[in-house]
């Protein structure tokens, strides 16, 4: 059996001290659909869950500076019914109404699959291809990073240790693109 710790913190601010904590290996759980498989065949070994259910604050999908920006704990059955995603960002509406199963869109995440670095992580290609940025966030730190220079490798990237990705920005391309 598979023992961690579950915390479940009631703020970003908190979510973000339970990940910055040193002395224990934590991650991250938004939907849950990629890392409780990891967790259960052993792939990932985590001292301490930090659960991001709860925080409403990382789900948005809203028009921001010539970008569409995304709140990373929004699903992907969100992103495949928004308004603003079908109309200047179609290509992700098309990717997530072909993610998995109904069920499984309601549950994951768009910040968990691009964090899950794994061969099924369908979101990232189109993200890539509309040349996405990152937001990262850690305890008292915010920086910015295109996506195609964090994802390095299968299952590897380029992340600092503690952050959690928050955002998913967007450009929007003229109308006549």
């Amino acid at each position: 059996m598979v023992e961690f710790e579950y915390v479940t913190p009631s703020s970003l601010e908190a979510a973000l001290q339970a990940l910055g904590d040193a002395s224990h290996p934590a991650m991250a759980l938004a939907g849950g659909t990629r890392l409780l498989i990891d967790v259960r065949a052993g792939v990932v070994q985590p001292a301490i869950l930090v659960d991001l259910r709860h925080l409403n604050t990382l789900e948005y999908i809203r028009f921001d500076d010539h970008c569409v920006a995304i709140g990373a704990r929004t699903t992907l059955a969100q992103i495949e019914m928004n308004p603003l995603i079908q109309r200047y960002v179609p290509l992700l509406a098309e990717m997530a109404s072909s993610f998995g199963s109904p069920l499984i869109r309601t549950s994951a995440t768009l910040g968990g699959n691009i964090a899950s670095f794994a061969p099924v992580a369908d979101a990232v290609v189109p993200l890539l291809a509309l040349d996405s940025t990152l937001l990262f966030q850690s305890a008292g730190n915010r920086r910015r990073q295109q996506l195609s220079a964090f994802i390095t490798d299968h299952r590897r990237a380029a992340a600092h240790a503690h952050e959690l990705i928050t955002e998913v920005s967007v450009p929007v391309l003229p109308e006549n693109a």
